[in-house]
């Protein structure tokens, strides 16, 4: 008798436990010393945990990322996150089998940790894998509790993803606003978002967190607002962020929730919300 598993959840549920981090290699203890291994050591949680569901009829996967990897290079994440997907599906062989994940929450890492590199590999993570999707979070963190308190929160935003995306439930919304593209006119910086069918909201709250650059590659603190196209046919008129600071006349490049801490205050009518981001490929 073949089993069937519909969604199997690492970190979320507790399959896993401790810290948790993505890494692309296949499970592998022997590599490994007897006195060096640890639980958090590469693969030694997955040959204990999760290799032996391998062979197993699955539907797909959720991934609850651990911090360790804000830490331990994080600016390899986004090759490593990408190839351990890749990898999972292909010991499995069950074709790209949907993966959902959550994005990092919020929190005061100290100024030594960059967390937003960790999130802007997990959004381009959905530009370059095919079948994934992510839950954002940039509303549900503690300032100063690392592992906050809000999961259902966390699990509906998952739930949202498998029910659009795997089941056909498509008037239920997922993901929240992502960012489209960045018009400049004037002097104007004007935000647009893929967030069909229905645009974004604040929910009456003010926007924050947004910084703006000029051509020296100085980030300033940004004042932004929600703007409509109203001079444009329905058709045509699109909801955009306009974002302006006096000290950037010229605006060339935006960020969005690029720290460690910051409170997420653009959402899609589901209460989704937006992912951090940036306009810019600029090196840190």
């Amino acid at each position: 008798m073949q089993a069937l598993i519909r969604f199997f959840f690492v970190g979320l549920s507790g399959l896993l436990f401790g810290v948790i981090h993505a890494d692309e290699r296949r499970p592998n203890v022997l590599f490994i010393s007897i006195d060096d291994m640890r639980f958090t050591s590469p693969t030694v949680l997955f040959n204990a945990m999760i290799n032996r569901l391998i062979g197993l009829r699955i539907r797909g996967v959720i991934w609850y990322q651990g911090e360790s990897n804000i830490k331990n290079d994080p600016e390899k994440y986004i090759e490593r996150f990408p190839a351990m997907i890749t990898r999972w599906r292909e010991l499995w062989g069950q074709g790209d089998f949907p993966f959902y994940y959550v994005q990092i929450a919020p929190f005061e890492y100290g100024a030594e940790k960059s967390s937003w590199i960790i999130r802007d590999a997990q959004l381009k993570t959905m530009e370059i894998v095919p079948n994934v999707g992510m839950a954002t979070t940039g509303d549900v963190g503690d300032r100063w509790l690392i592992h906050p308190g809000k999961k259902q929160e966390v699990g509906e935003r998952l739930s949202y993803w498998a029910l659009h995306k795997t089941y056909g439930f498509k008037s239920i919304l997922c993901g929240g606003p992502m960012f489209k593209a960045l018009h400049l006119d004037d002097g104007n910086a004007l935000v647009e978002f893929e967030c069909e069918p229905m645009g974004f909201t604040t929910f009456d709250k003010p926007l924050t967190d947004f910084q703006i650059a000029g051509s020296d590659r100085v980030f300033h603190p940004a004042k932004a607002t929600i703007k409509t196209e109203w001079n444009k046919p329905a058709s045509k008129r699109r909801l955009l962020v306009e974002v302006v600071s006096e000290k950037v006349p010229n605006p060339v490049a935006v960020r969005y929730g690029w720290s460690n801490w910051f409170e997420a205050n653009l959402f899609d009518l589901s209460g989704n919300p937006a992912s951090p981001f940036r306009t810019d490929d600029w090196t840190e």
